[in-house]
């Protein structure tokens, strides 16, 4: 069973250090799908819901096609 997940920091996020997330996602978790989300803090779908909306939306038809 392919179980995929997303990871999504915001480049603004001051919580932790949002390009180690991304390696540490990479490096741990399989068939994860990274990206750096320029303008954002931790709280991704509140901060830019649209966007947010975009990438499950986008995560979700590339998911249907596997």
């Amino acid at each position: 069973m392919l179980v995929r997940r997303w990871c999504w920091p915001g480049d603004q996020d001051v919580q932790y250090d949002p390009a180690a997330a991304l390696e540490r996602a990479r490096r741990l978790l399989p068939n994860v799908r990274t990206e750096l989300i320029a303008g954002a803090g931790h709280g991704l779908p509140l901060e830019l819901p649209g966007r947010f909306a975009r990438l499950v939306k986008a995560f979700l038809q590339e998911s249907e096609t596997e």
